[in-house]
């Protein structure tokens, strides 16, 4: 891997993490490729249309752009790549915060017996 190339050295541990981000990147790229695949024939739904991934892809092939291909794709990646810890991180902060406050806990408990009173169980 490039890190330890430049660092001069790798451990193990460096060698684990990188082979799961290399194993999550591959996952990626196979997906974004279909996605790219299904936009090209026209099978995207309504939100897969709007979203970030094929608006890039449209701005990418305006005249101009000197984005590739790989450089939405790795973006995008990037962007689900640090959503993952930050949304855990965000719900186990609001978590450990309820978990300390009694009070907060009973208004969230009402409030969500109200919510799913009136949506249905």
């Amino acid at each position: 891997n490039i890190v330890g190339k430049l660092m001069k050295f790798e451990t193990a541990t460096m060698r684990h993490a990188f082979e799961g981000f290399d194993a999550a990147w591959a996952v990626a790229r196979d997906k974004i490729g279909r996605f790219i695949e299904r936009k090209e024939r026209g099978e995207l739904s309504e939100n897969e249309r709007v979203s970030y991934l094929s608006r890039a892809l449209d701005r990418q092939k305006e005249e101009g752009s000197n984005v590739s291909v790989r450089e939405v794709t790795e973006i995008a990646f990037t962007g689900l790549f640090a959503a993952v810890d930050t949304t855990s991180s965000v719900l186990g902060w609001n978590l450990f915060h309820i978990a300390r406050s009694p009070d907060v806990q009973e208004k969230l408990f009402r409030e969500l017996l109200t919510s799913v009173g009136t949506v249905g169980r």
